[in-house]
């Protein structure tokens, strides 16, 4: 598995480096959206027992990995991801899976796949049956166009 992930990091660094952009973060995406940023100056990183342990420049840190939604590189460490108001399940359109996915979390059952971000359709700073509504009428005005 490191020599795997040690292979994709290279793969990464020459694509970043073809672009003539140089990315000075690996920022680990969890699932409820939060992002850390991890410096790349002496990134090792290594998985056991269903965790991801990070040791860099900026310390370590571990994460286990069924919290982690994706994780990309950035040349800033604090990136700002695209929010997709309405897209509560983080697949990049918003549709009846993520209404879905709102009425789970709602009941008690958040998705493994879940941004709270996009799912606050309302902006009140929580998940409710509001936000619900919202994804509803963002689907419906969708295929009304």
């Amino acid at each position: 598995m490191k020599k795997l992930l040690t292979m994709l990091l290279a793969i990464a660094a020459l694509a970043a480096s073809a672009d003539n952009v140089t990315y000075n973060y690996l920022v680990m995406k969890q699932n409820e959206g939060t992002l850390t940023p991890l410096s790349v100056v002496g990134l090792e990183l290594t998985f056991s027992d269903g965790l991801l342990h990070a040791t860099c420049a900026d310390g370590d840190r571990t994460f286990t990995l069924a919290s982690l939604a994706s994780m990309f590189f950035s040349e800033t460490a604090t990136p700002q991801p695209a929010v997709l108001l309405g897209d509560a399940n983080d697949d990049g359109v918003v549709n009846v899976a993520d209404y879905v996915a709102v009425s789970h979390h709602i009941t008690g059952n958040t998705p493994v796949q879940w941004n709270v971000t996009n799912a606050d359709v309302n902006g009140d700073g929580r998940i409710t049956v509001a936000d619900y509504i919202g994804i509803v009428h963002i689907v419906l005005n969708q295929s009304t166009e």
